[in-house]
């Protein structure tokens, strides 16, 4: 390379194009950690002309690549409503007494969700209150009670079939005992 091709391009001035994609960039950027990373191309782009700023989503979107920008996702599953039947029968025994005095007296349980190649799958974990640590998880493509049983068997299979253990969901609390 001559001499003279790299001194030119060391003092070269950015061109205009980039300079402008440095200022897009910046506010992308203050729109996207005002958002709490939720917004995501159509959102930001909607967002710019308050930044004075007029640009295709197309644009917003290969800006953001770049960046390495990823929403995280506000869209929940959709469930099917059933009828709150049987809520007399699962009455809150723990009563947010969270503080237990020994191992497999209190287990709790929740289901949450995350969307894998398009598709919901749904993780259930159960946690000793005890120790505050896992003890077993299991994940399925529908959120339901088998999901639960399923999960709460590998607990008291995995911890030696203890008596007396109070399982508490949201749906209420169960008694377990050995048979």
């Amino acid at each position: 390379m001559n001499r003279s091709t790299y001194y030119k391009h060391y003092q070269e001035k950015e061109s205009k194009r980039t300079q402008e994609n440095q200022k897009i960039r910046t506010a992308i950027l203050e729109i996207y950690t005002a958002s709490k990373k939720r917004f995501g191309m159509h959102k930001i782009n909607q967002k710019l002309p308050e930044y004075g700023i007029k640009i295709s989503v197309g644009r917003v979107w290969r800006l953001m690549g770049k960046m390495n920008l990823a929403k995280i996702s506000a869209v929940k599953p959709k469930t099917r409503k059933k009828p709150n039947r049987n809520n007399e029968n699962t009455p809150n025994l723990l009563k947010q007494q969270f503080d237990v005095s020994k191992p497999d007296e209190v287990w709790v349980s929740d289901i949450t969700y995350i969307k894998v190649g398009g598709k919901w799958h749904y993780i259930c974990v159960i946690i000793d209150l005890f120790a505050r640590k896992l003890i077993a998880w299991k994940t399925s493509k529908k959120a339901d009670s088998e999901l639960v049983s399923d999960t709460l068997t590998l607990a008291y299979n995995s911890r030696n079939m203890p008596k007396n253990v109070m399982f508490h969901s949201d749906r209420g609390k169960t008694e377990l005992r050995a048979s």
